[in-house]
């Protein structure tokens, strides 16, 4: 199918709105762009981007996780990992700490893909999306 969610701090939106436009230049689609409403504190405003983005987790062939990632990120990161959909981690901040799940793989059931190489996570993503 080709659609992939894009999880990452809000304070790396610049270069998650960069990895997006490579990837729907490779005929990606993003199935939930949380780049474009910024940060809101807006209760009933932020209940409807949570369903969007757990819409748009549900709706992708594969997750690419940038760090630094925030708190958000991580419950994407469990909620793709629970309904098995392959997760690429791309680490590309100096002093990145993996936590215990990023090493959820093996090779019996790889669905956890890290990587500190940009071309190398969007060729995965491109990949796990085609399946």
């Amino acid at each position: 199918m080709k659609n992939v969610y894009i999880a990452s701090s809000l304070n790396n939106k610049d270069r998650v709105r960069q990895l997006r436009d490579q990837l729907t230049k490779r005929g990606i689609t993003i199935t939930y762009d949380w780049t474009l409403h910024g940060f809101c504190d807006d209760e009933s405003e932020l209940i409807n981007i949570a369903l969007a983005e757990i819409k748009g987790v549900d709706d992708s062939d594969c997750i690419l996780m940038v760090t630094p990632a925030r708190k958000g990120s991580h419950f994407e990161f469990g909620y793709a990992y629970a309904k098995n959909i392959p997760v690429v981690i791309l680490m590309e901040e100096e002093d990145y700490v993996p936590t215990s799940f990023h090493y959820l793989t093996d090779e019996n059931d790889p669905i956890v893909f890290k990587t500190c190489d940009s071309f190398e996570a969007i060729e995965k993503v491109i990949e796990l999306s085609s399946k």
